[in-house]
């Protein structure tokens, strides 16, 4: 990730940023789609994932974060979690897929208030810290 001053940041046009009213992050550091499978996956949340780099449940295996976010922590963490079902010829089950999410949202709510949507060319899931997977 790149990485700027304080006073570069706050001389960056609002265009420039992932989150333009907090300044948060150049968009140049966004990473939430990846091929994997022969297929993109798309990943996006709202919240906070509170001790997530501190987490077993969220290790990353050879998917790495561009960035040092929580949601690239997470996403990247989904992909190694996806990687299991992707490696056989074809589109997993969507059974398959469905549970692992299940648990992966599970396994969200325990660190904070989030919300994902996931994406994988194929069929699209969102998850809410206050429900099951949709």
């Amino acid at each position: 990730m790149t990485k700027i001053s304080a006073k570069a940041r706050h001389a960056l046009p609002a265009i420039e940023f992932a989150f333009p009213a907090q300044r948060k992050e150049p968009l140049q550091n966004a990473s939430f789609v990846r091929a994997h499978g022969g297929t993109a996956h798309v990943f996006a949340h709202n919240g906070y994932l509170t001790g997530i780099n501190s987490s077993h449940l969220f290790g990353l295996g050879s998917d790495q974060p561009i960035g040092e976010t929580d949601l690239k922590r997470a996403f990247c963490s989904l992909l190694k979690r996806m990687r299991g079902l992707w490696c056989s010829t074809g589109v997993p089950a969507l059974q398959a897929r469905m549970s692992l999410l299940t648990d992966f949202a599970a396994d969200l709510r325990t660190l904070d208030t989030a919300n994902f949507l996931y994406a994988d060319s194929v069929v699209s899931q969102c998850s809410s810290d206050e429900s099951e997977l949709i």
